[in-house]
């Protein structure tokens, strides 16, 4: 089985100054900052808090530990390897905290919701 079977694309604002960026804004525009392999799943802790998924936190797994250092307002995007349809993300949030260890990279996300609309896809 492969460890880590899902696909990450993090996404930062376009702007001077990050700190300025709104990411609900929607005329914020992204650029691609990594693509790679990860491995995604549900923080249960929020599912119980919430009750919903919607408004849980997802985790990803990166086995990269040269990958760059990323921030609050990143968008992140996870495709599943099983999901009926291949073109689209199944899972998208933006970044609450960003972990580095010797191996590997945790980020948890908030999700804004699942099953995403074709206007809210990456353009990739």
């Amino acid at each position: 089985m492969n460890r880590y079977p899902h696909t990450v694309l993090i996404q930062k604002p376009d702007d001077a100054d990050l700190t300025q960026s709104n990411p609900w804004d929607e005329d914020v525009h992204y650029v691609d900052v990594y693509k790679g392999k990860c491995r995604c799943y549900l923080n249960a802790q929020s599912r119980f808090r919430t009750n919903k998924v919607m408004d849980s936190d997802f985790c990803v797994t990166i086995p990269d530990p040269t990958m760059i250092d990323i921030g609050e307002n990143f968008k992140v995007c996870v495709k599943y390897p099983d999901s009926p349809s291949k073109n689209n993300w199944n899972v998208i949030g933006y970044v609450k905290d960003f972990v580095r260890y010797d191996r590997n990279c945790l980020i948890h996300f908030q999700v804004i919701k699942e099953n995403m609309i074709a206007e809210d896809m990456p353009a990739k």
